[in-house]
């Protein structure tokens, strides 16, 4: 949670205001939901996937949750999608809040069709552009250069795992289909798991079904 925290300090000090509101909210969904960030961006700045690309009807708000239904997962090759579900943390670092903001700035430049994640003059946010910013806004970290977007389900594993969550649970909201999930789970990291324990909403289940939250 303390990258989190940084890296929206380091945000807040970013020259580009509409881009920052955007990033945060990738930043946000990736770490809440375990999500890959190749899951939620397009490919290519100037093309994109349709049958699997994260578009504004993709993303819901509604009673305090943010609804994600992806249309594909690196793990899930027949396309059945997954269904993610995220609670409000009311506190600084909160996905409900970033997704709010992002919303509100999509609504204001009249885009509703196009990737949800994409900028004013129509180019879409790549998984290259959210590593690259990243790097940049992590630069006073002394290992700046070893973080990447396979962070976000890094810190997320740990942190849940802190709370002895079980580790099917943890493949289950991250949707690892192996063992490898035991290669993100960094024991040594762990920073904040009250927060996590109270907050963060888990299930990550298919198409409607709802994620299950500990609390």
């Amino acid at each position: 949670m303390n990258l989190m925290r940084t890296l929206k300090t380091a945000l807040a000090d970013y020259g580009n205001t509409e881009e920052a509101v955007m990033l945060w909210c990738a930043f946000c969904m990736a770490f809440f939901g375990l999500l890959r960030i190749s899951e939620i961006v397009s490919r290519s700045h100037r093309a994109y996937d349709a049958p699997s690309t994260l578009t504004h009807n993709d993303v819901q708000l509604q009673d305090g949750r943010v609804i994600i239904q992806l249309k594909r997962t690196k793990t899930d090759q027949s396309a059945t999608g997954a269904k993610i579900v995220l609670t409000a943390t009311h506190r600084s670092v909160c996905p409900v809040r970033a997704a709010e903001a992002f919303y509100q700035q999509r609504k204001a430049q009249g885009m509703t069709a196009k990737p949800f994640f994409c900028y004013a003059d129509g180019r879409y946010l790549t998984r290259e552009r959210v590593d690259r910013i990243l790097k940049l806004l992590l630069k006073g970290h002394p290992d700046y250069q070893r973080f990447s977007t396979h962070s976000f389900r890094i810190g997320a594993a740990t942190e849940a795992a802190a709370l002895s969550v079980p580790k099917e649970e943890i493949k289950r909201a991250g949707r690892w289909k192996s063992d490898c999930v035991e290669r993100y789970i960094r024991t040594d990291a762990i920073t904040n798991p009250e927060f996590y324990r109270r907050r963060v909403c888990l299930g990550a289940k298919g198409p409607g079904t709802g994620g299950r939250c500990r609390q």
